[in-house]
Formats: structure tokens, C-alpha cells, sequence
């Protein structure tokens, strides 16, 4: 987490650009998305993990 929070940083507060901060928001969408992912395989109980197979 802290690198995307280094990479947001980055941005010149000015001037966002469109596409660079739908990137980044993708990026994050898809980290946080496979963390979830992770979790739910590794730690979270079968009942909970059984209506998103």
C-alpha cells in the first residue's frame, strides 16, 4: 500500500490527469481486489465463501 501511496503523490496536484487517475484507481481496484481475493481463499470460513463461488 504504501508504494500506491508514494505513486499518488507523484501526481502534481494541479494538473490531474483524466487517464493517469483512472489508471491508478485501476491499479488500486485490482490490488485490493486480488488482497480480497486472497483473503477470502485463505482465512475466511467456508459459509462465508460459499455464495461467491
Amino acid at each position: 500500500m504504501a508504494r500506491a501511496r508514494s505513486r499518488r503523490a507523484a501526481i502534481p496536484p494541479l494538473t490531474p490527469s483524466p487517464s493517469l487517475s483512472q489508471a491508478l484507481r485501476q491499479g488500486a481496484t485490482d490490488v485490493l481486489a486480488a488482497q480480497l481475493r486472497n483473503a477470502s481463499a485463505s482465512s475466511t470460513p467456508g459459509f462465508l465463501r460459499t455464495p461467491y463461488r
